[in-house]
């Protein structure tokens, strides 16, 4: 099952404050101060630091409109407009106020807007620039990180995470982001280690335990994955992946029903997941229900035009059911996105065998073997089709050599199976 591993890219805007210094307790202006551009200012940076975001930039406009060349306040009313989400009004103030007083700090909450904006290079080159002008932002390499992850540059994306826990020993989401890089990478220790540190940074990150669940299946341990992903579902209670992961768990701990009521409710948080759709359609096909596995299976197809996986399965589902033609076009559909796939080109040639296209049975079993010259399956299959072909020479070719296979990649029950068709067919 392919699901999207979390890139946690939680903090967004909401660095801002964090980042924005101290303020100290404000004074009431007096009245020759009250209508100055300082005196607004503060107000709106009160206004500010209480989230009272459309009342800071009215004070912070006041304060513009008395001091066009104010730089602080231009950079604080883009801190407002991102806090509501206005980019693009936020990368205009941040623009602005470079102009006026460019400082590290500007350029990095620039290059955060230019992120959200969906502007890697743009918001790269501001990262960079950030750190040159000051080194220590922490927050700066962690974002240069995300942009690298994203881009599939996984080893400078670690480096990046590293480099922002260098600088900030309890940054709990560069550990996240890290691990998740790390699992990608297939560094699964590391990955576990950053999980349980970004837990432990951040126990109330749904998050974060969602990432430990995904990793503990990934490895096979689905009952130390359940844990996590219940309380990843405590956490956050609307995360419609949380209870994919959930209810593939209770799958794996033979606990079928719990599994349906997962899948159910990752449906109705959100109808448009495919990969739910998927999973259920794998229990009902596990279950033996296979018209409700193969209308999951459509779905998810309606969903995901190219869903590999879905195709395959209902492939399958119908193949059990006998529609033979219905298989035959949902495996063309399959290798039609991923053409080598010497499964799928196994699948399919079973199925034209059985329905007699031998064939195209034959061609598809010598398909996945230039895909895979090790496929034991295949050349024990297409030995069986060239018998029924009446190529005895060939087919005892090919039985040899998948006796040979089988015995080789450690399969008895293939091994044994193979002498057995062979001794079937000596006169």
């Amino acid at each position: 099952m392919n699901f999207r591993f979390w890139i946690a890219a939680s903090l967004g805007m909401s660095l801002v404050l964090m980042v924005a210094p101290a303020l100290p307790a404000a004074q009431p202006p007096s009245q020759s101060q009250a209508t100055s551009p300082e005196a607004v200012y503060k107000t709106g940076l009160s206004q500010l630091a209480q989230q009272d975001y459309q009342a800071a930039i009215d004070s912070f406009n006041q304060a513009i409109q008395a001091n066009p060349t104010y730089a602080e306040a231009y950079f604080k009313r883009g801190v407002a407009f991102a806090a509501l989400d206005n980019d693009r009004a936020a990368l205009a103030d941040f623009d602005r106020a470079l102009e006026l007083a460019p400082t590290a700090e500007l350029y990095f909450y620039r290059g955060v807007a230019y992120y959200e904006l969906e502007q890697p290079l743009e918001a790269l080159a501001d990262f960079d620039q950030a750190i040159q002008l000051n080194p220590e932002i922490a927050a700066a390499h962690f974002y240069r990180g995300l942009i690298q992850y994203e881009a599939g540059d996984l080893m400078d994306a670690v480096a990046a995470f590293s480099q922002a826990i260098e600088l900030d020993r309890r940054y709990g989401t560069a550990y996240l982001n890290r691990g998740g890089a790390y699992y990608v990478i297939g560094n699964w220790q590391s990955a576990l280690a950053d999980f349980d540190r970004a837990i432990a940074e951040m126990p109330k990150s749904a998050a974060a335990y969602y990432n430990r669940g995904f990793l503990y299946a990934s490895i096979g341990l689905p009952d130390l994955a359940l844990q996590d992903f219940d309380q990843s579902v405590a956490l956050n209670p609307t995360n419609d992946a949380a209870y994919v992961g959930r209810g593939l768990s209770h799958g794996a701990l033979q606990a079928p029903m719990a599994a349906l009521a997962d899948f159910d409710m990752a449906i109705q948080l959100n109808p448009e997941n495919a990969a739910a759709y998927q999973a259920r359609g794998d229990l009902h096909q596990q279950m033996g229900n296979l018209n409700r596995a193969i209308a999951d299976y459509s779905q998810a197809i309606a969903l995901q035009p190219d869903h590999f996986a879905a195709y395959q399965r209902r492939g399958d589902a119908f193949a059990d059911m006998g529609a033979f033609d219905r298989a035959i076009e949902d495996y063309s559909a399959a290798l039609a996105i991923d053409p080598n796939n010497a499964t799928i080109l196994n699948q399919r040639g079973k199925v034209r065998a059985e329905s007699g296209d031998l064939a195209g049975a034959k061609q598809d079993y010598s398909q996945a073997i230039q895909s895979d010259a090790l496929n034991a399956d295949a050349y024990y299959q297409r030995g069986l089709v060239m018998a029924r072909m009446g190529d005895q020479e060939g087919s005892q070719a090919d039985l040899q050599r998948a006796a040979e296979l089988y015995l080789q990649q450690g399969s008895g029950e293939g091994y044994r199976q193979v002498l057995a068709e062979m001794q079937s067919m000596q006169p």
